[in-house]
This record gives structure tokens, sequence and C-alpha cells, in this order.
């Protein structure tokens, strides 16, 4: 297996991980809820998911006194694709208070993917 971690330890079943690599919580919810408290300091801290979205994202970053604001993207003809501009977008308008941008694919509730094009046009940005 070479992952490009030259850790001796390896072998055909993969890397070895780490303790310091893990990070276990209790499902999705909990994840969640984790990685925005680490991000979330007060209002003016941004975190910004296209919509429609899953629910928790703003319900969590309203619990933890920050700011939710949805990225309108796409239609439903095509499935609220996401594209490297709205993206753009979103760090032109909000800046360095953008703390948090939430790009889960498939996307719940839709079902929509992210072409590999604008996968990578996403990268290239």
């Amino acid at each position: 297996n070479n992952d490009g971690d030259d850790n001796e330890d390896d072998d055909d079943s993969g890397p070895i991980y780490k303790p310091d690599h893990i990070c276990l919580t209790n499902g999705a919810v909990g994840a969640i809820y984790n990685t925005l408290s680490i991000q979330i300091e007060n209002k003016n801290d941004i975190v910004v998911a296209p919509l429609p979205s899953y629910g928790l994202y703003a319900s969590d970053t309203s619990l933890l006194n920050g700011t939710f604001i949805p990225l309108k993207c796409g239609t439903a003809y095509n499935g609220f694709a996401l594209s490297p501009k709205d993206i753009q977008r979103a760090f032109d308008t909000h800046g360095a208070n953008l703390r948090v941008l939430i790009l889960c694919y498939p996307n719940n509730p839709t079902g929509t993917c992210l072409s590999q094009q604008d996968a990578q046009g996403i990268v290239d940005e």
C-alpha cells in the first residue's frame, strides 16, 4: 500500500491509523456539531451550505451562536447543482467571516452529486 506515508508498518491491508488521526462521534449528527463548534465563536462567524440542504447545518449553527447563510445555487431543473462560481460568490460576499463552507455530496435531500468537472473547478478556484 502506497498512501504517501512512509510508515513502515503499512501492509497490503491498508494504512495503520494512529490514535491522534481518529475522531469518534455518536454518528453524523455529533460529527457535524463537533466540527461546527470548533469553528464558530460568535455571530460574525458564518456557515454557508448550498440550498436545499440538511436542516441540521442551520440549527447547529444557530445553537452555537453563529450565522447560517444559505447558498442559492442551481435550479430544480439541474438538481440544484453547485458550481465553482457559486462558491466564489460565497467567499467574495462573506470574506474572512466565512468559517465553514459545507460541501456534502451526494447532497441531502436532493441526491445531487458534483460532476467531475465542477469538483475540479472548485479545487482549481
